[in-house]
C-alpha cells in the first residue's frame, strides 16, 4: 500500500479536474444543444443552416481532432487557451452537436394535438 501513498494526491488532484471539466463541458454542450436544435427547426434558412453546419462538423469529426484544432491550432489563429478550456470547448461543442439532434427529435416528436394544446 505504501508504493501508491505517493501517487493518491496526484489521483485526486486528477479527479477534481474531470469533474471540473465534466461541469463546465455539460453546461457548453446543453446552451449549444439547445440553440443548435431549436435552430435546426427554425423557419430562416440561414439560421437552419447554420445549425445543420455546426451539427454536421462536430457531429462528422473525431473527438480527439478536435480537442487538438482547440489546443494547438486556436493559438496558431491567436487564441490562447489553457489545457482545460480547450478540453472544455471541445467536449461541450461535440457534446452539444449530438444532444442537439435529441433536442430537434423530442420537439418534432410531440404531435400537433398536444403541442397546440
Amino acid at each position: 500500500m505504501t508504493q501508491w501513498s505517493g501517487y493518491l494526491g496526484l489521483i485526486l488532484q486528477g479527479a477534481l479536474v474531470t469533474i471540473e471539466l465534466t461541469l463546465m463541458g455539460s453546461v457548453l454542450a446543453l446552451i449549444m444543444a439547445f440553440l443548435a436544435g431549436m435552430g435546426r427547426l427554425s423557419r430562416f434558412f440561414v439560421l437552419r443552416a447554420l445549425a445543420t453546419a455546426y451539427i454536421e462538423f462536430f457531429r462528422g469529426t473525431s473527438i480527439f481532432v478536435q480537442l487538438f484544432w482547440a489546443y494547438f491550432v486556436l493559438p496558431l489563429a491567436g487564441i490562447s487557451l489553457t489545457p482545460l478550456q480547450a478540453g472544455v470547448l471541445a467536449l461541450g461543442l461535440n457534446v452539444g452537436a449530438y444532444a442537439a439532434e435529441v433536442v430537434r427529435g423530442a420537439i418534432q416528436s410531440v404531435g400537433r394535438e398536444q403541442y397546440e394544446a
